[in-house]
């Protein structure tokens, strides 16, 4: 499988963004998070957050991540709850994050952010929102276990950012039959944040994933 990636982050001090990813013996690893919140102390919780989830990630053997990915998986997930109360977030902190190998992820979440599954029903391109949550609820760390399939997409972004965008404006943005190498993954992410921008969202950052068919790879990062 390959694993295409964009990114969009507002440029402002109070929106932190991660995104570490290589290719191991032909498997995609990948960690990718948005952090932020509307005060100066949720910007600052943000990059400890990030800082520690990627010293964590960078300073783990991928050889055996991809031997044994359930383990790599849990080990990583005690690192971010580890990291998520070290990093002393305020009330309005929020984050979307995903941690992959291969098919195998957890999805985080936190806060006012929305990640959303991308896919196709009827030759139509459709969105799902596949971590909710109302009220405190919202407000706790919730992790999400599961399995991607070929030919999906997976968007976190934040609430502001996803609000701003009409949805058949974002339906026909994303749709995964139209998305076919990295250059459109990133060219697409980045409309919707310079669409939400006009409509006078703050805050923002978005991250997209799409998941195709691989046609061979080696070692690399990014």
């Amino acid at each position: 499988m390959e694993l295409m990636t964009g990114y969009y982050r507002q440029k402002e001090d109070h929106t932190a963004l991660l995104l570490q990813q290589y290719v191991c013996r032909g498997v995609p690893v990948c960690l990718g998070c948005i952090c932020g919140g509307e005060s100066r102390e949720a910007g600052m919780a943000g990059g400890l957050f990030t800082g520690q989830l990627r010293e964590e990630f960078c300073g783990s053997d991928l050889l055996k991540a991809v031997e044994n990915r359930e383990r790599f998986l849990r080990g990583m997930e005690r690192q971010l709850c580890k990291s998520r109360e070290s990093c002393g977030a305020p009330t309005d902190f929020r984050t979307a994050g995903i941690l992959c190998v291969g098919e195998r992820f957890l999805l985080f979440s936190q806060g006012e952010v929305k990640i959303v599954l991308c896919n196709a029903g009827f030759g139509r391109p459709a969105l799902q929102e596949i971590m909710g949550g109302k009220g405190e609820e919202r407000q706790r760390l919730r992790i999400q276990w599961g399995s991607m399939e070929m030919g999906i997409g997976i968007l976190l972004a934040s609430e502001s950012l996803y609000r701003a965008i009409p949805q058949e404006d974002m339906e026909n943005c994303l749709w995964v039959k139209n998305i076919n190498d990295s250059r459109q993954t990133q060219k697409r992410v980045q409309e919707l944040g310079r669409a939400a921008e006009k409509r006078n969202g703050k805050g923002m950052g978005a991250l997209l994933l799409e998941v195709r068919q691989s046609v061979g790879g080696s070692m690399q990062g990014r």
